[in-house]
Parts: C-alpha cells; structure tokens; sequence
C-alpha cells in the first residue's frame, strides 16, 4: 500500500467517524429539544423546523413576542453583516449583541421554567447543548417557575393553560 492510498484511507475513516459523532450529536440534540417542547405542553415536532424551534422556545418563557424579537434580530444582523459599509458593520453588531442579550435573558428564564437556579442558566449560555440535554432528558418539570404558562397534559396534575385572547 503506497503512503497516498493509507493517507486517504485515514482521512476517509477518520471523516466517516467526525460525521457519525455529528449525525448522532445532532440527533440528541433533536430529542432534547423535542423532549423540552414537550414538557412545556407544546408540539415536540415544532422542534424540527429551524424558525418555529426558536420561537416555540422563546414562546414558553416569555409567550411571543421575544422569540420574534431575537429571530429578528439574528436574521438582520446577518443582513446587515453583509454590507460592506461602517454604518452596516455598526448595525450588524449592535443587533448581535442585542440577540445576544435577548438570549441570555431565555437562558434564565428558561431555567427558572423548569425549576433550575443561576448557575444552570449560566451553563444554558457557556454549555447551551449539554445543558439542553439535562435539561430535556432529566426529570426536570416545567412551570415550576411560570405556574401560570404551564399545559397540563393527560395524565399529569397541574395547572391547565389560560387561553391567550388574540
């Protein structure tokens, strides 16, 4: 075997293996989102669409319109990343680091959901994905924090959701 066929059969094996551990990451990650949703009372399959998950989550902290604020404000910083103008790149930071405040405010309010303290909601901002997995796959309860937003499922005793008018 000459050493350019064992150098591509080490890339090869070794790329296979980082897209496994992504595939299966990236599964996990699915089911904890899922598993968080539904917790909260909400559809586990709004999860898999990239713009409702965020909304869905930001709507069970903060019902609605945040989690538009936040979309809003990561898709026109990277509109206005784009631009290759001061006035853009001032605009396009400026609105990353409101989004960036917008989601350390949900990380707290996420953990106070689902009855965690700081230190938890710092490590939903520093370790977002393992703290997610916990958070989705453990025995934590959502509305211990936000009785008031809480859905009560069949089956589980709590409170049931308020209608929202509009």
């Amino acid at each position: 075997m000459t050493d350019n066929a064992a150098n591509a059969a080490a890339v090869a094996i070794g790329g296979g293996t980082l897209i496994l551990i992504y595939v299966v990451w990236f599964v996990m990650q699915c089911v904890a989102d899922w598993r968080i949703l539904s917790k909260a009372g909400r559809p586990g399959w709004h999860s898999l669409i990239p713009v409702l998950n965020s909304y869905a989550e930001y709507d069970i902290c903060w019902q609605g319109w945040w989690g538009i604020a936040f979309i809003a404000c990561s898709l026109l910083s990277g509109v206005f990343g784009q631009n290759a103008s001061v006035a853009g790149t001032v605009v396009d930071e400026l609105l990353g680091f409101a989004a960036f405040v917008i989601h350390i405010l949900q990380s707290s309010r996420l953990a106070k959901a689902f009855g965690k303290g700081t230190g938890f909601a710092v490590c939903l901002v520093l370790f977002g994905p393992i703290a997610r997995l916990v958070l989705g796959l453990g025995d934590s309860r959502y509305g211990i924090e936000y009785p008031e937003r809480a859905v009560r499922l069949p089956g589980q005793r709590g409170p049931r959701r308020h209608h929202r008018p509009g």
